[in-house]
């Protein structure tokens, strides 16, 4: 499922732009 894939890949991509911008 190439949609879920890519959906999860932008969640962990926001969150880790998310965490090295908070911190």
């Amino acid at each position: 499922m190439p949609h879920v894939q890519r959906l999860h890949l932008a969640s962990v991509c926001e969150y880790e732009v998310g965490g090295q911008r908070k911190h």
